[in-house]
Formats: C-alpha cells, structure tokens, sequence
C-alpha cells in the first residue's frame, strides 16, 4: 500500500516540476523582437499579459500580434500605434547589439489569458505598403515568445506542497528501514 501511494506522490511531484516554455528572443540585433512581461514564466488564468514587439526598421508602420494557446489562434491583432524610444536613453536600456542612441519603435498590445495551456505571442512587422519588410531569407520577419498559464487555485498549491512532504517522509522512512 504505501509502494501505491509512494508512487502516486512520486508521480505528481514529477508532474508539478515539469513544464514547457520557450524564451523569447532578447537582442535586437536581427532589426525584430517580440517579448512579454512573462515570458517563459507561469500565468494564472485572467492575469494581465503585456507584449512589446520593438523594431528598428523605420518603414514598419504597424504590427500583427497574434496570441495562441496549444497552437489554435485565440486573437488576432493589428495595432498601428507606437513609440520612439532610444537605446540607453531617458531611462531605456541599452541593447549589446546596438549602438547608443539607436532609434526604435515599440508597439504594444495587452490581454488576459482565459484558458490554461502553453501560449505563445507572435508578431508580424507590416510596412507601409502593407506588405512585410524583406529580411535575409526573404521571408515574414516573425517573432514569438511563449508563456504558460495555469489555473488560479491557492488550495491546489497547497495540496502540490503537502504532497511532496509527504512524498519525502515516506521515502526517507523507507530508506531509513533498509538499513
């Protein structure tokens, strides 16, 4: 019975520690990023999530966000809104890749999450044309950063916390047995 239970715990406390994230892309050294204020983090379901996607290509004149969980798209975008920031000025960062006193635009969209899964946050870069500026490979400058949201219930972190010291005893009561 306690091999059982044992077992259970082992496997819930292994469910609990694992998780599937991505990072998002930290260097604007490509002209594009997208990132969040959670990326690669965890989420409850109705927090506030707040996305930049910053450029230094001028001709871009709006951006497509695009929000999915599980890979189905959830919302679908165009802000042509931004500001002017400048690397290492008024307060903003500086960026390793480029000069100080680069000029770049950020555009920024926010949502809440409402169901739980892996999210990602994409971005597409529209020009004036309406058309996507070339990059190297000639194909759509896209960026993604992702984030995972969960349920909001303190009893189930609670629970999750109980469980594994309870994991923990059994296991060092039965390797104090052995010997």
């Amino acid at each position: 019975m306690i091999r059982k239970i044992s077992g259970f715990l082992f496997f819930f406390l292994l469910l609990n520690l694992t998780c599937n994230m991505a990072y998002a892309q930290k260097s604007l050294g490509s002209g594009y990023r997208v990132t969040t204020d959670h990326h690669g983090q965890i989420v409850l379901v109705g927090e506030t999530v707040t996305a930049w996607a910053d450029t230094t290509d001028d001709n871009v004149t709006e951006v497509i966000f695009t929000w999915l969980c599980n890979d189905t798209i959830v919302r679908n975008v165009t802000i042509p809104s931004y500001i002017i920031w400048y690397t290492g000025q008024d307060g903003w960062p500086e960026e390793p890749s480029l000069p100080h006193g680069t000029k770049v635009l950020r555009f920024t969209d926010v949502y809440q999450p409402d169901l739980t899964g892996d999210w990602a946050v994409k971005a597409r870069f529209i020009n004036g044309y309406g058309q996507t500026p070339e990059s190297e490979q000639d194909s759509f400058p896209v960026r993604a950063t992702s984030f995972n949201v969960i349920p909001y219930t303190p009893l189930g972190t609670v629970v999750m916390t109980l469980l594994m010291i309870a994991a923990l005893t059994l296991f060092t009561a039965r390797k104090s047995r052995k010997f």
